[in-house]
Formats: C-alpha cells, structure tokens, sequence
C-alpha cells in the first residue's frame, strides 16, 4: 500500500471475537462490553472520519498491546492503545 503526503491515515486496532474479553480485562479504561458492541462504535467512528481517510487495520494480540502500553506509555487507555496502533503502522509500513 502506498502513501502520499496528503493522506489521511487513521491506524485503528482491530480486535477479534475470541479476543475482545481479555482486551477489556487488561484495559484500563471503558470499553464497550461485548464485542458486537465495540464493532458498532467502531463503525461509528468509521463513518465520522474525513472522507478519503485510509483505514488501516492492526490486527494485535490483547497481552502484546497492554504490554507494549504499559512499558511505552505507562498505562492501557484508549489513548495508548491508539499509540500502539501508530508505532505498529510506522513499524509494518515503514513509515
């Protein structure tokens, strides 16, 4: 995938059914109960972007998010986990 110096690129952890429960267990803040639930706010937040925004998808283990969080960022908030998504862009694209 290729990038050019206007886009928009909005890195986003994507969790998976069978690991949603421990990336809430670990979490240090809300996040929405079930799964279903996280994937409708995460279509909400979708469709809030600008449009031409590039999504791209981190697919993360809970246990390796809260651990790179906790040592980077001190804490396991969404804000960091959103940091986590940054550094695996910047680290998988190369950018």
């Amino acid at each position: 995938m290729e990038f050019g110096d206007d886009d928009i690129i909005v890195p986003i952890i994507v969790w998976t059914e069978t690991n949603y429960e421990r990336a809430v267990a670990l979490s240090e803040d809300e996040m929405p109960e079930t799964f279903a639930d996280w994937k409708k706010e995460l279509a909400v937040a979708k469709r809030g972007l600008p449009a031409g925004a590039k999504i791209i998808e981190i697919k993360a283990d809970p246990d390796e998010v809260a651990e790179w969080c906790r040592r980077n960022r001190g804490q396991v908030t969404t804000k960091d986990r959103a940091a986590f998504a940054l550094h695996r862009f910047q680290r998988d694209y190369g950018v």
